[in-house]
């Protein structure tokens, strides 16, 4: 409860979701009428067929169809609540009960979620207006008794939402799995993407659909039609139009060794769009962590890809990538997949 919210509420007339009540139950004074009462008003909403929380607020006056907030001084606590309907009821209702204070006033909230239940609620005992056995429900602004039909219809509303709970349930498992695998260092970033395109698609996140779909096919487009999307496929490599052997058998790092030809004429650092698959990019940290990180990994490109200006004639540019880099970007990815399965797995929540 929120002060928006309460406001909604009050503002709003009683219905099949929501009732109004002057006083709180007097358990002292009148215990079996004002037990009976609780239960009956519990079996009412949580029989209802609806697709948000019902509400019953306690400190509201209502004559004439105005609304008068009152407050109460006190409300049960919610444990003794549970206590008196736990054993009244089958199956065992699913509510909470709460004090909220408004505008100084202390008012009493009685809040019944929809949940999947086996079955329509009934009394397992005799109360006061309560037969064992017999379904009620809320028509407008007050119980009834259920017809056969409308038992019928309550039966497979509930139905529905275990069907419904069944199918979250696996799609939670399912973002647990695709979690725990892109989590793990020694698993191919490939296998997880492959798990969360289909989960995207299940849960209808377009964007996350085609973030994945793109890792695992590759960027077919110039940057500039990604804009932003593609920013973590953005590393920085050393680039040359010169055509060079690089010796096996040099003893720097990958990192070491670009430093290096950043001394050298001829040699610049640029920014680079990776375009390529997921499976390619594993393949490149693949061999050169073969090498122990004393190789680098070369593409070579037409040079007005990098220097749109350039007016050589069929020039070509050789760009040097390190382990690092590759590293540095493969995080990023994984980084930005883990992230929209959170997102994802909150929403389910």
């Amino acid at each position: 409860m929120n002060d928006k919210l309460f406001e909604t509420l009050t503002r709003s007339p009683e219905s099949s979701i929501l009732d109004f009540k002057e006083r709180c139950f007097d358990f002292a004074g009148n215990k079996e009428h004002e037990d009976a009462k609780l239960v009956k008003d519990i079996l009412s909403f949580s029989n209802t067929i609806r697709e948000e929380s019902a509400y019953i607020i306690f400190g509201i006056a209502e004559n004439q169809g105005k609304i008068e907030l009152t407050g109460i001084t006190g409300f049960p606590d919610d444990a003794i609540l549970q206590q008196k309907v736990k054993d009244k009821i089958f199956p065992r209702p699913k509510f909470t009960s709460y004090s909220y204070v408004y505008q100084g006033l202390t008012f009493g909230v009685i809040e019944i979620p929809v949940h999947a239940h086996t079955e329509p609620l009934s009394s397992s005992i005799k109360m006061k207006g309560v037969e064992i056995g017999k379904i009620y429900l809320r028509q407008g602004s007050s119980s009834s008794d259920a017809t056969g039909r409308e038992v019928i219809e309550i039966s497979k509303w509930f139905e529905s939402l275990q069907i419904k709970l069944s199918s979250n349930n696996i799609l939670t498992s399912q973002l647990a799995d695709a979690i725990l695998v892109l989590s793990d260092r020694n698993q191919a970033l490939s296998i997880g993407l492959s798990l969360c395109i289909g989960l995207a698609i299940k849960l209808n996140n377009p964007d996350f659909e085609r973030f994945c779909y793109l890792e695992l096919t590759g960027y077919t487009e110039d940057f500039d039609q990604y804009g932003s999307f593609a920013d973590h496929r953005i590393m920085d490599v050393v680039a040359t139009p010169l055509s060079i052997q690089l010796n096996p058998n040099f003893s720097l790092s990958g990192d070491a060794l670009l430093k290096h030809m950043l001394t050298k004429e001829h040699f610049s650092e640029e920014r680079f769009f990776f375009n390529k698959s997921i499976n390619e990019v594993e393949g490149a940290i693949s061999f050169l962590r073969e090498k122990n990180d004393k190789a680098l990994a070369a593409y070579e490109i037409d040079d007005k890809l990098m220097y749109p200006e350039s007016d050589r004639i069929n020039g070509k540019v050789t760009l040097y990538m390190g382990l690092s880099m590759f590293n540095n970007m493969y995080e990023r990815i994984r980084k930005i997949a883990l992230k929209n399965l959170l997102d994802m797995q909150r929403s389910q929540s």
